[in-house]
């Protein structure tokens, strides 16, 4: 309970701009909240049949984390780096609020307009002033000729060139550009067709570890977060994910497979574990992150969460 506000939350610590939300009593938070459920519900449907490599656990895990960044009231706007024909950019079609004046913006050097709009279309978003087309690489472009600045922007999706040298510039854009609570997503992570993708992005994150973490690791994507917030939407993650994934027909099995001094990044692979959870060899039943967790008091956190929503 916030002893200023009489509003329960779901957190065990106090950061500013992550505590103090009431999803019930919030009611524009509340109404967002509809919105984005019923743009999500309406694009599922028709999202497998976009044209694109990204498979339907994805659409979930996105779903997940937007929703978060939407109960954490985090506003600003949505980048993709490698847009292809949409059928990721869609699911932030579905969540760009026209309201606070968001904006989707796509960069990449072949922009394919009609099948870009199409698909944004099926998420229920079709206006042009919505939706900025940058037809250039990554490494051409300039924040200023986007008109942007640092904490303008709360996702990225980084699925360009897929050189070690992209990825890096890549992460430089959004480092200029990411609030605090963004996410930052890095495509074809552990991919061994693309093994410079992983190097280069372990790389980056040993260069400056003062500017992304990594929160999680599935269905072959990197998310990243600024440190700050880190812990606390890794929380969120081990305790609702999971069971987000199942409530949508997916089996998968949360892992932490090490102590968090070396290293502090959760996972979700496909097919079903021990308990539906795998922490390290010495204790397979517990998910450590600044304290450990074993299944029954997740689904005990999940539990109270959802009492709170």
């Amino acid at each position: 309970m916030n002893p200023a506000t009489g509003r329960k939350t779901l957190f065990l610590g106090d950061w500013k701009g992550f505590t103090g939300v009431s999803w019930a009593r919030d009611k524009q938070i509340g109404l967002l909240l509809m919105e984005h459920n019923d743009r999500f519900d309406q694009l599922e449907p028709f999202w497998k049949d976009i044209q694109g490599w990204a498979v339907a656990e994805t659409f979930h895990v996105w779903r997940y984390l937007l929703r978060k960044q939407r109960e954490f009231s985090l506003s600003g706007h949505s980048m993709e780096i490698g847009s292809f024909m949409g059928k990721c950019s869609s699911i932030l079609a579905a969540d760009i609020d026209l309201y606070r004046k968001e904006r989707l913006i796509l960069i990449d050097p072949n922009i394919r307009t009609q099948e870009l709009r199409s698909a944004h279309g099926l998420a229920g978003l079709d206006s042009d002033e919505a939706i900025s087309f940058y037809e250039i690489s990554s490494q051409r472009i300039s924040k200023e000729e986007l008109s942007l600045k640092r904490g303008d922007v709360r996702w990225i999706h980084i699925d360009g060139e897929h050189t070690g040298s992209a990825v890096s510039n890549d992460l430089d854009i959004a480092h200029e550009l990411t609030m605090d609570g963004g996410i930052v997503v890095l495509d074809d992570f552990f991919s061994v067709a693309y093994p410079q993708i992983t190097f280069s992005a372990v790389r980056y994150l040993d260069r400056y570890p003062d500017r992304f973490v990594p929160l999680l690791i599935a269905y072959g994507k990197l998310y990243l977060s600024r440190p700050k917030p880190a812990f606390w939407l890794k929380q969120h993650i081990a305790i609702q994910l999971a069971p987000e994934l199942e409530k949508a027909g997916y089996t998968c099995t949360l892992c932490k497979t090490t102590h968090s001094e070396d290293l502090d990044c959760l996972s979700i692979k496909p097919g079903g574990f021990y308990q539906g959870i795998m922490g390290p060899d010495w204790s397979d039943s517990t998910i450590e992150l600044a304290r450990s967790f074993n299944m029954q008091q997740l689904h005990e956190l999940a539990d109270k969460a959802n009492k709170v929503l």
